[in-house]
C-alpha cells in the first residue's frame, strides 16, 4: 500500500497579537474497508485528556452508525453516491488502538480518518461556524465556505476531501497540518488546513488549486479555546 502522508503541529502566528487558542496534534492513518461490516479507524499518537478527536467517514451508500460516545457534526454532503460524515468526541486520554464503525447493510465500501485538536473548551460543543460545500463535477479548484467566529483565539479547521490525489499548496495564511495522498480507498486526497483566528470575524473562503480534476467536499469550522 502506497502511503504519502505528513503531519505538523499548528504553528501559532505572531503579528498584531499572539494566537493563544487550540492546536492541531496529529492524525491517524487513513483506513479503507472495501466490504460491508466494520471499518476500524486508528486513534492518533500522543493523545491527552480533553483532546477533541474529529473523525470523517466516507461511505459508498447511505452512511454509517454513529459510534458510542461520539456526536455527529451537522451535514452529510453527497458526492457521486458517496456520503461524508464528520464526528467529534472529547477524549479521556487513555484511548488506544482503533475505533470500529459499523457499516450498514447495502453499502459497498468506506474510508475514514481521525485527527486530534488540543486546547479546546472542556465542556459543551467545541466548535462553531460549521459550514460545508461539495461538488460532483470534476474541478481543479477546491473552495471552502467562509467561517463565522464569535470570539477570539479560534482555530479555523478546513477539511478537504477529494477522490483524486493531486498535489496542491495551502492558501495564504493557512497551515497544512495534515496531508494524505495515498492511493488506498476513495477518497484518495485528505487535507487538514488550520489557521489561528485572533478575533471574532467572518473568516473568508479559502481555495486550493490541485493538479488533478475530481469531485470532493470541504468541512469548515472554528474550534473554541479553553
Amino acid at each position: 500500500m502506497l502511503m504519502l502522508a505528513k503531519t505538523a503541529l499548528q504553528r501559532r502566528p505572531v503579528g498584531p497579537g499572539v494566537f493563544a487558542g487550540p492546536s492541531f496534534v496529529a492524525a491517524g492513518a487513513k483506513q479503507n474497508s472495501p466490504d460491508i461490516g466494520t471499518i476500524n479507524i486508528p486513534y492518533y499518537a500522543g493523545i491527552a485528556a480533553n483532546d477533541i478527536a474529529v473523525i470523517w467517514v466516507m461511505v459508498a451508500g447511505s452512511g454509517v452508525s454513529t459510534p458510542s460516545g461520539f456526536t455527529a457534526i451537522s451535514g452529510t454532503p453527497t458526492i457521486g453516491g458517496y456520503h461524508i460524515q464528520s464526528y467529534w468526541r472529547r477524549l479521556v486520554g487513555n484511548e488506544t488502538g482503533t475505533l470500529p464503525f459499523t457499516i450498514p447493510s447495502g453499502n459497498n465500501g468506506s474510508t475514514g480518518l481521525m485527527f486530534g485538536l488540543r486546547g479546546c473548551i472542556t465542556s459543551g460543543t467545541p466548535y462553531e461556524g460549521f459550514a460545508q460545500t461539495s461538488w460532483t463535477a470534476s474541478t481543479t479548484t477546491m473552495t471552502s465556505p467562509a467561517t463565522t467566529t464569535t470570539g477570539p483565539n479560534r482555530l479555523g479547521v478546513r477539511l478537504f476531501i477529494g477522490n483524486e490525489a493531486g498535489v496542491s499548496t495551502p492558501p495564504a495564511g493557512w497551515t497544512e497540518s495534515h496531508e494524505d495522498l495515498s492511493t488506498v480507498g476513495n477518497p484518495k486526497l485528505t487535507i487538514v488546513d488550520t489557521k489561528g483566528i485572533l478575533a471574532a470575524t467572518t473568516e473568508a473562503a479559502s481555495s486550493r488549486t490541485i493538479t488533478a480534476s475530481f469531485a470532493g467536499a470541504i468541512h469548515a469550522s472554528a474550534f473554541i479555546p479553553a
